[in-house]
C-alpha cells in the first residue's frame, strides 16, 4: 500500500503543477479564474502532505481539491476557450473520481 500512497501522493503533486500553469495561463485575462486554479493547488498541496503524513481527513481534503481542479477546468474550457467539449471533461471526471479512490484505498 505504500507503494500506492506515494503513486498517488505524486500524481496529486502533478495535479497541483498543472494548476499553477492553469493560473498562470488565465492571470491576466481572468484572475478570479486564475484564483480558482491557485486554490486548487493550494487544497491539493495540503492534500499532498495530509496523504503523506497518513492523516484520516485526507481524503476529504483531496476530494475537495479534485473538485475545484475540475471546475477551475470546466470553466477555463467555457470561460476563455469558448467551446467545452463534453467527453473530454467526462473523461477528466472520472480521472478525478480514480485518483480519489486510489487515495481512499492507499488510506485503508
Amino acid at each position: 500500500m505504500l507503494a500506492l500512497l506515494v503513486l498517488v501522493v505524486l500524481a496529486v503533486l502533478a495535479l497541483v503543477a498543472v494548476n499553477a500553469f492553469g493560473a498562470w495561463a488565465v492571470s491576466r485575462r481572468m484572475p478570479r479564474l486564475a484564483g480558482l486554479f491557485l486554490l486548487a493547488a493550494v487544497a491539493l498541496v495540503v492534500a499532498a502532505v495530509a496523504l503523506a503524513y497518513g492523516l484520516r481527513f485526507a481524503v476529504g481534503i483531496l476530494g475537495g481539491g479534485l473538485a475545484l481542479t475540475w471546475l477551475a477546468s470546466y470553466l477555463n474550457a467555457r470561460w476563455v476557450l469558448g467551446r467545452v467539449v463534453a467527453r473530454h471533461h467526462a473523461v477528466r471526471a472520472l480521472s478525478v473520481v480514480a485518483l480519489l479512490a486510489l487515495a481512499a484505498l492507499a488510506m485503508r
